[in-house]
Protein backbone atom coordinates (compact mmCIF):
# COMPACT_ATOMS: atom_id res chain seq x y z
CA UNK A 1 0.00 0.00 0.00
CA UNK A 2 1.34 3.57 -0.37
CA UNK A 3 0.65 6.58 1.25
CA UNK A 4 -1.29 9.16 0.35
CA UNK A 5 0.90 12.21 -1.12
CA UNK A 6 0.11 15.56 0.76
CA UNK A 7 -0.45 18.30 -1.75
CA UNK A 8 2.42 20.14 -2.36
CA UNK A 9 4.62 17.79 -1.06
CA UNK A 10 7.73 16.99 -3.73
CA UNK A 11 7.56 13.46 -4.94
CA UNK A 12 9.38 10.97 -4.76
CA UNK A 13 9.91 6.80 -4.02
CA UNK A 14 6.98 5.37 -2.55
CA UNK A 15 6.48 2.21 -0.63
CA UNK A 16 5.17 -0.53 -2.64
CA UNK A 17 4.17 -4.60 -2.55
CA UNK A 18 4.82 -6.70 -4.70
CA UNK A 19 3.10 -9.98 -5.64
CA UNK A 20 4.64 -13.27 -4.28
CA UNK A 21 4.32 -15.28 -7.51
CA UNK A 22 5.80 -12.26 -9.83
CA UNK A 23 9.09 -14.11 -10.72
CA UNK A 24 6.93 -16.79 -12.45
CA UNK A 25 5.58 -14.26 -15.03
CA UNK A 26 7.61 -15.41 -18.25
CA UNK A 27 7.89 -11.49 -19.18
CA UNK A 28 9.75 -11.37 -16.23
CA UNK A 29 11.76 -14.18 -16.42
CA UNK A 30 12.93 -12.76 -19.87
CA UNK A 31 14.28 -9.44 -18.03
CA UNK A 32 18.42 -9.69 -17.86
CA UNK A 33 19.49 -8.64 -13.98
CA UNK A 34 19.70 -5.20 -14.56
CA UNK A 35 16.46 -4.67 -16.70
CA UNK A 36 14.74 -6.61 -13.51
CA UNK A 37 16.50 -4.40 -11.37
CA UNK A 38 15.16 -1.22 -13.41
CA UNK A 39 11.75 -2.54 -13.74
CA UNK A 40 11.26 -3.06 -10.38
CA UNK A 41 12.84 0.30 -9.35
CA UNK A 42 10.06 1.64 -11.43
CA UNK A 43 7.17 1.04 -8.73
CA UNK A 44 8.66 2.89 -5.99
CA UNK A 45 8.85 5.68 -8.76
CA UNK A 46 5.50 5.36 -9.94
CA UNK A 47 2.74 7.54 -8.84
CA UNK A 48 -0.55 6.28 -7.75
CA UNK A 49 -1.90 5.50 -11.59
CA UNK A 50 1.39 4.05 -12.50
CA UNK A 51 3.17 6.91 -13.95
CA UNK A 52 7.04 8.05 -13.25
CA UNK A 53 9.10 10.45 -15.22
CA UNK A 54 12.02 8.17 -17.00
CA UNK A 55 14.77 11.28 -16.54
CA UNK A 56 17.85 8.73 -16.29
CA UNK A 57 19.82 10.60 -13.83
CA UNK A 58 16.64 9.93 -11.70
CA UNK A 59 16.44 6.31 -12.26
CA UNK A 60 20.38 5.46 -11.90
CA UNK A 61 20.14 7.31 -8.39
CA UNK A 62 17.12 5.97 -7.54
CA UNK A 63 17.86 2.12 -8.52
CA UNK A 64 21.57 1.97 -8.61
CA UNK A 65 23.21 4.71 -5.89
CA UNK A 66 25.99 2.53 -5.71
CA UNK A 67 26.88 1.11 -8.59
CA UNK A 68 28.35 2.21 -11.59
CA UNK A 69 25.43 2.29 -14.65
CA UNK A 70 26.03 4.32 -17.76
CA UNK A 71 22.84 6.11 -19.57
CA UNK A 72 23.66 3.91 -22.17
CA UNK A 73 23.49 0.72 -20.31
CA UNK A 74 20.36 1.87 -18.68
CA UNK A 75 18.62 2.53 -21.70
CA UNK A 76 19.24 -1.02 -23.19
CA UNK A 77 17.97 -2.05 -20.03
CA UNK A 78 14.81 0.17 -20.33
CA UNK A 79 14.56 -0.77 -24.47
CA UNK A 80 14.38 -4.80 -22.84
CA UNK A 81 11.48 -3.45 -20.05
CA UNK A 82 9.63 -1.68 -22.93
CA UNK A 83 9.93 -4.75 -25.49
CA UNK A 84 8.49 -6.93 -23.08
CA UNK A 85 5.08 -4.25 -22.94
CA UNK A 86 4.99 -4.19 -18.80
CA UNK A 87 6.43 -0.60 -19.37
CA UNK A 88 5.67 2.28 -22.05
CA UNK A 89 7.46 4.74 -22.45
CA UNK A 90 6.35 8.62 -23.78
CA UNK A 91 7.84 12.22 -24.28
CA UNK A 92 5.38 15.33 -23.44
CA UNK A 93 7.30 18.38 -24.25
CA UNK A 94 10.47 17.45 -24.09
CA UNK A 95 10.15 15.31 -21.10
CA UNK A 96 10.14 11.57 -20.90
CA UNK A 97 7.96 9.24 -19.23
CA UNK A 98 6.53 5.90 -18.53
CA UNK A 99 4.18 4.09 -17.54
CA UNK A 100 2.81 0.39 -15.97
CA UNK A 101 0.22 -0.92 -18.66
CA UNK A 102 -1.46 -2.94 -16.19
CA UNK A 103 -1.14 -0.97 -12.92
CA UNK A 104 -3.95 -1.88 -10.90
CA UNK A 105 -3.13 -5.45 -11.62
CA UNK A 106 -0.01 -5.02 -9.91
CA UNK A 107 -0.86 -2.69 -7.00
CA UNK A 108 -4.13 -2.04 -4.57
CA UNK A 109 -4.03 1.35 -3.24
CA UNK A 110 -5.70 2.70 -0.58
CA UNK A 111 -7.55 6.53 -1.04
CA UNK A 112 -5.24 7.06 -4.57
CA UNK A 113 -4.12 10.43 -5.80
CA UNK A 114 -5.02 11.17 -9.10
CA UNK A 115 -1.76 11.94 -10.91
CA UNK A 116 0.21 15.06 -11.81
CA UNK A 117 2.05 13.85 -15.18
CA UNK A 118 1.18 13.98 -18.57
CA UNK A 119 -0.95 10.32 -19.30
CA UNK A 120 0.36 8.05 -21.91
CA UNK A 121 -0.75 8.48 -25.26
CA UNK A 122 -2.83 5.21 -25.37
CA UNK A 123 -5.94 5.85 -23.99
CA UNK A 124 -6.59 2.24 -23.07
CA UNK A 125 -3.65 2.14 -20.75
CA UNK A 126 -4.91 5.29 -19.20
CA UNK A 127 -8.83 3.63 -18.13
CA UNK A 128 -6.95 -0.05 -17.13
CA UNK A 129 -4.74 2.12 -14.64
CA UNK A 130 -7.75 5.29 -13.46
CA UNK A 131 -7.98 4.85 -9.78
CA UNK A 132 -11.06 3.57 -8.82
CA UNK A 133 -14.01 5.67 -6.82
CA UNK A 134 -14.75 3.97 -3.44
CA UNK A 135 -18.03 2.28 -2.54
CA UNK A 136 -20.44 4.35 -0.97
CA UNK A 137 -23.20 3.17 1.47
CA UNK A 138 -26.76 3.28 0.71
CA UNK A 139 -26.27 5.92 3.82
CA UNK A 140 -24.01 8.67 2.04
CA UNK A 141 -25.90 8.12 -1.21
CA UNK A 142 -28.63 9.39 0.90
CA UNK A 143 -26.80 12.30 2.86
CA UNK A 144 -24.53 13.38 -0.62
CA UNK A 145 -28.58 13.85 -2.06
CA UNK A 146 -29.86 15.62 0.51
CA UNK A 147 -29.13 19.30 0.99
CA UNK A 148 -28.65 20.66 4.36
CA UNK A 149 -31.20 23.27 6.01
CA UNK A 150 -30.34 26.53 5.16
CA UNK A 151 -28.17 25.99 2.18
CA UNK A 152 -28.39 25.56 -1.52
CA UNK A 153 -28.93 22.59 -2.97
CA UNK A 154 -25.70 20.83 -4.66
CA UNK A 155 -25.22 20.33 -8.18
CA UNK A 156 -25.06 17.12 -9.78
CA UNK A 157 -21.23 16.73 -11.07
CA UNK A 158 -21.21 15.92 -14.56
CA UNK A 159 -19.46 12.53 -15.14
CA UNK A 160 -18.06 9.82 -17.36
CA UNK A 161 -19.70 6.65 -18.29
CA UNK A 162 -18.62 4.15 -16.71
CA UNK A 163 -20.23 1.43 -19.83
CA UNK A 164 -20.46 3.93 -22.73
CA UNK A 165 -23.07 2.54 -25.19
CA UNK A 166 -22.77 2.80 -29.13
CA UNK A 167 -25.14 5.47 -28.88
CA UNK A 168 -23.39 7.72 -26.96
CA UNK A 169 -20.29 6.93 -29.17
CA UNK A 170 -22.47 7.53 -31.92
CA UNK A 171 -23.01 10.96 -30.74
CA UNK A 172 -19.32 12.00 -30.79
CA UNK A 173 -18.69 10.25 -34.19
CA UNK A 174 -21.65 12.50 -35.26
CA UNK A 175 -20.53 15.65 -34.14
CA UNK A 176 -16.88 15.18 -35.81
CA UNK A 177 -18.62 14.33 -39.48
CA UNK A 178 -20.61 17.59 -39.10
CA UNK A 179 -17.30 19.32 -38.00
CA UNK A 180 -15.08 17.96 -40.61
CA UNK A 181 -17.31 17.92 -43.52
CA UNK A 182 -17.22 13.94 -43.95
CA UNK A 183 -19.24 11.99 -46.14
CA UNK A 184 -21.87 9.40 -44.89
CA UNK A 185 -19.00 6.46 -46.21
CA UNK A 186 -16.96 8.11 -43.24
CA UNK A 187 -17.46 4.01 -41.01
CA UNK A 188 -18.41 4.56 -37.63
CA UNK A 189 -17.81 0.89 -36.42
CA UNK A 190 -14.49 -0.69 -35.95
CA UNK A 191 -11.38 0.99 -34.54
CA UNK A 192 -13.13 4.44 -34.78
CA UNK A 193 -16.30 3.22 -32.51
CA UNK A 194 -13.64 1.40 -30.05
CA UNK A 195 -11.77 4.68 -29.65
CA UNK A 196 -14.40 6.72 -28.49
CA UNK A 197 -15.53 4.21 -25.97
CA UNK A 198 -12.69 4.05 -24.18
CA UNK A 199 -12.49 7.99 -24.36
CA UNK A 200 -15.96 7.89 -22.49
CA UNK A 201 -15.02 5.95 -19.56
CA UNK A 202 -13.11 8.69 -19.13
CA UNK A 203 -14.83 11.93 -20.05
CA UNK A 204 -18.03 12.90 -20.31
CA UNK A 205 -19.71 12.88 -23.91
CA UNK A 206 -20.40 16.48 -24.21
CA UNK A 207 -15.88 16.82 -23.75
CA UNK A 208 -15.71 14.30 -26.50
CA UNK A 209 -18.39 16.41 -28.53
CA UNK A 210 -16.76 19.12 -28.20
CA UNK A 211 -13.23 18.04 -28.85
CA UNK A 212 -13.90 16.43 -32.17
CA UNK A 213 -15.61 20.21 -33.13
CA UNK A 214 -12.29 22.69 -30.92
CA UNK A 215 -9.72 21.60 -34.16
CA UNK A 216 -11.86 24.31 -36.42
CA UNK A 217 -10.35 26.74 -34.12
CA UNK A 218 -6.78 26.27 -34.14
CA UNK A 219 -5.35 27.78 -37.19
CA UNK A 220 -2.52 25.00 -37.72
CA UNK A 221 -5.47 22.44 -37.55
CA UNK A 222 -7.41 24.15 -40.44
CA UNK A 223 -4.54 23.81 -42.45
CA UNK A 224 -2.66 27.73 -42.05
CA UNK A 225 0.81 25.68 -41.45
CA UNK A 226 3.31 24.78 -43.92
CA UNK A 227 2.10 22.10 -45.48
CA UNK A 228 -1.18 23.54 -46.45
CA UNK A 229 -2.87 20.30 -44.77
CA UNK A 230 -6.09 20.14 -42.28
CA UNK A 231 -5.10 17.87 -39.76
CA UNK A 232 -8.53 16.60 -37.91
CA UNK A 233 -8.14 12.86 -38.25
CA UNK A 234 -10.74 11.52 -35.03
CA UNK A 235 -7.18 9.22 -33.80
CA UNK A 236 -5.30 12.73 -33.68
CA UNK A 237 -8.10 14.47 -32.12
CA UNK A 238 -8.69 11.96 -29.34
CA UNK A 239 -5.11 11.17 -29.34
CA UNK A 240 -4.27 11.38 -25.94
CA UNK A 241 -5.67 13.56 -22.80
CA UNK A 242 -3.90 16.72 -24.01
CA UNK A 243 -5.24 16.84 -27.22
CA UNK A 244 -8.78 16.41 -25.88
CA UNK A 245 -8.79 18.60 -23.22
CA UNK A 246 -6.97 21.77 -25.36
CA UNK A 247 -9.67 21.14 -28.37
CA UNK A 248 -12.22 21.12 -26.03
CA UNK A 249 -11.45 24.33 -24.42
CA UNK A 250 -11.27 26.01 -27.94
CA UNK A 251 -14.45 25.15 -29.23
CA UNK A 252 -15.92 26.06 -25.57
CA UNK A 253 -14.15 29.40 -25.48
CA UNK A 254 -15.00 30.32 -28.57
CA UNK A 255 -18.64 29.06 -28.14
CA UNK A 256 -18.75 31.18 -24.65
CA UNK A 257 -17.13 34.19 -26.48
CA UNK A 258 -14.15 34.77 -24.28
CA UNK A 259 -11.96 37.18 -24.99
CA UNK A 260 -8.98 35.62 -24.62
CA UNK A 261 -8.59 32.07 -25.91
CA UNK A 262 -6.12 28.84 -24.55
CA UNK A 263 -2.68 28.60 -24.69
CA UNK A 264 -1.21 28.14 -28.84
CA UNK A 265 -0.30 24.91 -29.40
CA UNK A 266 3.99 24.28 -28.73
CA UNK A 267 6.00 23.42 -31.73
CA UNK A 268 6.69 20.05 -29.67
CA UNK A 269 3.06 19.37 -29.83
CA UNK A 270 2.54 19.69 -33.18
CA UNK A 271 5.52 17.75 -34.42
CA UNK A 272 3.65 15.02 -32.04
CA UNK A 273 0.57 15.26 -32.99
CA UNK A 274 1.96 15.51 -36.90
CA UNK A 275 3.33 12.47 -36.35
CA UNK A 276 0.90 10.78 -34.57
CA UNK A 277 -1.08 11.61 -37.59
CA UNK A 278 1.12 10.14 -40.06
CA UNK A 279 1.08 6.93 -37.91
CA UNK A 280 -2.99 6.04 -37.41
Amino acid sequence: MSERRKPGRPSGPRIRSVKPEHPQDERVGRLSDRAYRVWMGFFTLADDEGRFRALPSAIIGQVFPYASVTPAKLRAAMEEIEASRMVVFYEVDGTPYGAFRRWRKHQRIDKPTPSDLPPPPDPEIVAANAPKRPERSPQEDEDASTPDQGSAPRLAAVTPDPKPTKAEAREVFDAWIEATGKTGQTVFEGEREKLIRRWLATYPKGDLIDAVRGWRHSPHHRGENERHTIYNDLPLLLRHSTNIERFRDLERRARDGAGSGPRAFTETELRAMREGAATA
